[in-house]
């Protein structure tokens, strides 16, 4: 007998003992328990990272917007399925971070990492935490309007 047919007999008689319903009550068993699998492993705490797209406003003024980041990339921390949602049900949406009227006509202000994490976590459901942001500072430079 030839190698092929060995291996052909082989596998024939391997699948003729499963009686079909018998395999399909398996595979439904089997896809039970990838389900219970996928709850337990997003019931943990996981990080993920995230970009977020970023508007400054300034009342009565102007701001160099090509200097600005068009987004910020956060790290997250939170239950898998909180972060799931959030991550599919929250994506694109942008985040709009209206500063004061500085005192100054001109000049340069500095937004720094922890002043971003207040203002996305204000976005952010209580159970998602930020853990880092990129960039760790954002510099504006503005003019006042009359």
């Amino acid at each position: 007998m030839s190698r092929n047919k060995r291996k052909e007999n082989i596998t024939r008689n391997c699948f003729c003992h499963f009686d079909s319903r018998q395999f399909l009550v398996f595979l439904f068993f089997l896809f039970v328990s990838f389900l219970f699998w996928v709850f337990q492993s997003f019931n943990h705490t996981c990080e993920i990272e995230v970009n977020v797209p970023l508007k400054v406003e300034m009342k009565n003024a102007t701001l160099q917007q090509d200097k600005l980041p068009k987004s910020v990339e956060l790290k997250l921390q939170g239950r898998g399925f909180e972060l799931l949602q959030y991550k599919y049900t929250k994506r694109g949406s942008e985040v709009c971070i209206s500063l004061p009227q500085p005192s100054n006509d001109c000049g340069e202000m500095v937004l720094y990492s922890k002043d971003l994490t207040k203002e996305f976590g204000k976005f952010l459901p209580n159970d998602i935490s930020i853990k880092k942001a990129i960039p760790d500072s954002i510099t504006i430079n503005y003019t006042l309007c009359d």
